[in-house]
């Protein structure tokens, strides 16, 4: 089996959308098992010319669009990146990492035609997010390291534990410098050695689902058979509750089978629940394998941390739902077979989770198509594309990187996507309904925060940002 590396990362991005920003900054560290490094990556992405910078992302990461002109074009950067995120044997991980850079790059992989998911489970690699694994240690081993206090609160920021601490080299949100602040953090975590291995297998899929299978404690038996509490760790829940909820396990999706579902049993709300279940929702909680929240059984090591009020207010629950069986029976049939909604006309940046799964040969034919444009300057295998869905995706990666070779007859279908794009109306949207940043409501808000107390250089960036809305999508100010 191929030795295992970890591969510490991190991304600035030109906006908050996974589906419609892009990366603009990485860095990452690849290190060996036990976090001595062994070589880092650290490179700028100019901006591509659909992609609208977001003020607010800009002057949080205080990357200035000149600085970008130099770096690598878009489509190279995530060939790039895909490369070392999928080499043999590599463990990916970061801060907060699976809850957007990870996904974030789904979406860049798929817009620039590379498989989207094979560095999750291909050739021995996988994920890991640091950020769960820090609030289990703020639980339960919190003497591992300083931990800040921000306004009377424990901040589980990595810019807040990384100052206290002393780990950082330059300015947060920079990405190298949080990379180097995030394998200081691994190693202090990795300190607690016994620690260190045990939570690691939560983000292995296999040892996650037998932790899961061993951590029953059975209730609701006669109304819900195979249903059992445990407590689970996210750092959704918040710091109010510990970042804990105890909750009702209901088994694998009906349609989904990476998804477990969960009902959160420390909520007053859920008494009120009527047959209509309207409200539900609120409830339930979708666990997928290898990925927060993280499960702890129901043992009172672990419930030390859960108050005599919630755990009484549990109880309180669960003796509602025992005397109700239909009421059981109708939460469990609804919560296993609802199905995400499907919007129609959603982007074909943002469609990842509605388009179909590429076929091998699908994949194949991409790799194909991409060496064709690079190296031979052609673009005729436009016409290899059976699926009319991922033509189009292709159609436009030529578009965005190598225009001259775009052939006439598709000409027009991209001028009418760069009229959508400039549509003050955002007549583009994603897979959640979340429409797409126009150039104009870009620059509103640039003229917004220009009225704040900004340093000066976030007021040359904001400058940037302006004259680059204005001139490249042709803007002109009433």
């Amino acid at each position: 089996m191929t030795e295992q590396t970890f591969l510490f990362y991190d991304l600035e991005t030109s906006g908050l959308s996974k589906t419609f920003a892009q990366v603009v900054e990485f860095a990452a560290i690849r290190t060996t098992i036990d976090l001595q490094e062994i070589e880092r990556e650290h490179f700028y992405v100019k901006l591509t010319k659909d992609v609208v910078p977001e003020p607010d992302a800009f002057i949080t990461h205080q990357l200035g669009l000149t600085k970008l002109t130099s770096g690598l074009p878009e489509h190279k950067a995530i060939e790039r990146i895909h490369s070392m995120l999928n080499k043999p044997g590599t463990i990916s991980l970061g801060y907060n990492t699976l809850g957007f850079d990870d996904e974030f790059l789904r979406f860049s992989f798929a817009r620039c035609l590379l498989p989207p998911y094979t560095h999750q489970y291909m050739n021995n690699c996988g994920r890991v997010d640091l950020y769960p694994l820090v609030i289990l240690y703020y639980l339960y081993s919190n003497s591992i390291m300083q931990w800040p206090d921000i306004d009377g609160k424990t901040s589980m920021k990595l810019e807040h534990i990384a100052a206290i601490n002393n780990w950082l080299t330059g300015q947060a949100h920079h990405a190298m410098t949080d990379v180097e602040a995030t394998l200081s953090l691994a190693k202090a975590l990795a300190a607690n050695a016994d620690m260190w291995n045990f939570v690691l297998g939560y983000f292995n899929k296999q040892q996650d689902l037998e932790r899961i299978r061993t951590y029953c404690h059975v209730v609701l038996q006669d109304q819900l058979p195979n249903a059992y509490q445990a407590l689970l760790v996210w750092g959704k829940f918040g710091s109010s509750v510990d970042y804990i909820a105890p909750a009702l396990c209901f088994g694998v999706h009906k349609v989904y089978k990476n998804q477990i579902i969960w009902l959160r049993l420390d909520k007053l709300e859920l008494q009120s629940l009527a047959e209509d279940l309207v409200g539900l929702s609120s409830f339930v909680i979708r666990k997928k394998l290898g990925e927060a929240p993280i499960v702890l059984p129901w043992k009172n090591k672990y419930l030390q941390k859960v108050s005599d009020d919630v755990q009484k207010l549990v109880a309180d629950n669960i003796a509602f739902l025992a005397k109700s069986h239909s009421l059981c029976e109708k939460i469990r049939d609804s919560v296993l077979t609802q199905e995400y909604p499907q919007l129609e006309g959603v982007d074909l940046d943002a469609n990842l989770y509605q388009a179909k799964f590429p076929t091998r040969e699908e994949q194949f034919l991409c790799q194909d198509f991409r060496s064709c444009l690079e190296s031979k300057q052609d673009s005729s295998l436009l016409q290899a594309f059976l699926d009319e869905q991922q033509k189009r995706k292709a159609i436009r990666y030529v578009w965005r990187f190598y225009d001259q070779l775009l052939p006439e007859p598709y000409k027009d279908e991209m001028l009418n996507y760069w009229y959508k794009i400039t549509d003050e109306a955002g007549s583009i949207y994603d897979f959640k309904g979340k429409h797409r940043t126009s150039p104009a409501a870009a620059l509103a808000r640039v003229k917004t925060l220009q009225d704040e107390d900004l340093m000066s250089q976030q007021v040359e960036i904001l400058k940037q940002i302006e004259h680059y809305l204005k001139e490249h999508f042709n803007l002109i100010e009433d």
